[in-house]
């Protein structure tokens, strides 16, 4: 008795779907990721944008408060624009949706797990990220490589400049990489024994 009035009140109330989250990914087109797909921060104004644009209320209801945290840097009300580039299924149970974010010369791209049973977005991961000022910048580039469990290789530039003691400019830049995979509808990062060699078959976007 206890479960089914539980099941009752979860269906009037708390789980109710948020209507504008439930029809997230209409909004996006699908697309064949191929073999190996490519993410790359847009550094170029003159680059034509994407003209699939997302409601900020849509992205907002879709994406958990934990998310939309993950991308404060970026989220702006009045000046803020989401993209939908496209989605492609995962499983029987899950899409892989990707939204890009500009803000002012900011760029960022997401790839969120939709769950399609649960209509929610079950997780992100950040795959491409152009941001920073004059004395720091950070650009992230990323692949998504095809398979039963498929894998993100997430390339990250992080560079300063400063001025040293005899008044030269001092510039410093590390490169790393991560791996993810996607299971159990979630990104898991795996440990990564050879960062060299995912840093020599995966070249980082040029900063």
């Amino acid at each position: 008795m206890r479960i089914l009035s539980f099941l009752i009140l979860c269906g009037l109330f708390s789980c109710r779907v948020d209507p504008a989250a439930e029809d997230f990914p209409s909004s996006f087109k699908a697309i064949n990721p191929g073999d190996t797909l490519q993410f790359y921060a847009r550094m170029d104004d003159r680059a034509p944008l994407p003209t699939d644009t997302l409601p900020f209320e849509k992205v907002s209801a879709a994406l958990s408060a934990t998310m939309m945290e993950d991308l404060s840097d970026f989220v702006d009300t009045f000046s803020t624009v989401y993209y939908a580039r496209g989605k492609f299924a995962l499983d029987a149970d899950t899409e892989v949706l990707w939204m890009e974010v500009q803000n002012g010369w900011f760029n960022h791209h997401s790839l969120l797990l939709w769950d399609k049973g649960g209509h929610r977005i079950r997780d992100r991961l950040t795959v491409a990220e152009w941001y920073g000022g004059d004395g720091s910048q950070q650009l992230i580039n990323a692949y998504l490589i095809s398979g039963k469990h498929p894998e993100v290789v997430v390339r990250q530039t992080y560079r300063s400049i400063r001025m040293g003691d005899d008044e030269e400019v001092v510039e410093t830049r590390t490169e790393s990489a991560a791996l993810w995979q996607i299971k159990g509808g979630r990104f898991v990062e795996k440990p990564v024994f050879d960062e060299s060699r995912l840093i020599r078959n995966f070249p980082a976007q040029p900063l």
